[in-house]
């Protein structure tokens, strides 16, 4: 796998597959980012992955004030809410069946204007089936664990602020996509994802590098 440095922190290559066993399938794209204190962010020409009849594009957000959102659209298609966590720093997933196409614009609406929008992409097969949410805490430990099968695919976004750059979150056993700022240094986002091997998947790890008000959210899908 090859890994990238951007600004302060670093991501996976985009289109990263991993196998699944149980139908579902889960391939990361990219994050991005926008600093802009806005109640509205628009991100152009995002990978969404291969084209499919039952392609779900989805999109974990991380973010600071202004919450909740309330509404995503990926290409013109209206997302749903999966998950959320939305209080001082907040994480929420959004996801949306998008059969065509492979690059796409993400819009984004706020209630309000908030410090900036940070968001990871994952092109998944699969419906979502169980989710998991931690509120914001001073804590170096996120914990998150879903109920699974064998197969499910799992998705986890964590949204602070950090003290020096770079974020560093270490995933249990969930597989980092990426740890960056979306303003150039303190609000952060880190995303990572895993195959479920059975009845529970592990969506947690430790942080460092981050300081107040971790919010967390996973999702698993089938």
């Amino acid at each position: 796998m090859t890994w990238l440095m951007r600004r302060a922190g670093i991501f996976a290559s985009a289109h990263v597959p991993a196998a699944a066993g149980g139908g579902a399938e889960i391939e990361f794209q990219e994050p991005r980012g926008d600093s802009a204190n806005a109640s509205s962010h628009n991100f152009t020409t995002v990978a969404i992955g291969a084209a499919s009849s039952d392609r779900r594009v989805v999109v974990a957000c991380a973010y600071r004030g202004g919450g909740p959102i309330t509404g995503v659209t990926i290409g013109g298609v209206s997302a749903a809410l999966d998950v959320a966590q939305s209080t001082a720093n907040s994480a929420e997933i959004w996801s949306a069946i998008v059969p065509t196409g492979t690059t796409a614009t993400v819009a984004i609406a706020l209630t309000g204007a908030g410090s900036g929008m940070g968001i990871g992409v994952w092109r998944v097969v699969g419906d979502p089936v169980d989710t998991a949410t931690m509120s914001p805490t001073n804590q170096s430990t996120v914990n998150l664990s879903l109920d699974t099968q064998s197969g499910d695919v799992c998705i986890a976004v964590v949204s602070a602020r950090v003290t020096s750059p770079p974020p560093v979150m270490s995933w249990s056993a969930a597989t980092g996509r990426y740890a960056a700022d979306w303003d150039g240094f303190a609000r952060t986002h880190a995303g990572g994802d895993l195959v479920a091997s059975g009845a529970s998947a592990d969506m947690g790890g430790s942080l460092t590098n981050f300081s107040i008000d971790a919010a967390a959210v996973a999702v698993a899908y089938r």
